[in-house]
């Protein structure tokens, strides 16, 4: 069985901040009835699921089930498109390149010290932070992220709600199994 995969990755949260933020992210959900509990530590689609993907209530997003589940991970983790290759796009000077050595390195930096150390373009040396690198296939690395399991893809307005009620950035992956 195949599965499609929508992940919204908290770009700035820290990680000793991310147990926390998570129960105030599933707080969040469940009061607005966005989701309900699933058990196994889960969550299902609430009563209002269908406002996550849809403007109005449709066959497709009516019929959300416990098998279309939402998973709140806090911790460090790196989201990639499963399909895709990983390519960074530099801002300054729109090369693509694929991840390096230094990239690398710093990511093991990220992993082991939970600092957020800048990465230079190969083709320009413009510098930003490890986390603020994307690419044509978007990926995310933060300390929280939200997995919507088999769901329409999340609209602008839930996007924005979300992002306001984080008051940080996030960037949303698509991945399928």
């Amino acid at each position: 069985m195949s599965e499609d995969l929508w992940t919204i990755v908290d770009l700035e949260v820290r990680e000793s901040d991310a147990d926390p933020e998570a129960a105030r992210l599933a707080r969040w959900m469940i009061t607005n009835g966005l989701a309900r509990s699933g058990g196994d530590e889960k969550l299902v689609p609430g009563e209002r699921a269908w406002w996550i993907a849809s403007d109005s209530p449709t066959a497709e997003t009516a019929a959300l089930t416990p098998m279309h589940w939402i998973d709140i991970k806090p911790g460090p983790g790196i989201h990639t498109p499963c399909e895709a290759d990983w390519l960074l796009r530099c801002p300054n000077c729109s090369h693509d390149f694929e991840p390096d050595q230094p990239f690398f390195d710093a990511l093991s930096r990220w992993f082991d010290h939970r600092d957020d150390p800048p990465v230079a373009c190969p083709s320009c040396g413009h510098e930003r932070k490890l986390s603020l690198w994307d690419g044509p296939n978007p990926h995310a690395i933060g300390n929280l992220s939200i997995t919507f399991w088999n769901w329409p893809r999340p609209r602008e307005a839930f996007l924005h709600a979300l992002r306001l009620h984080l008051a940080r950035p996030v960037r949303m992956i698509y991945s399928y199994l």
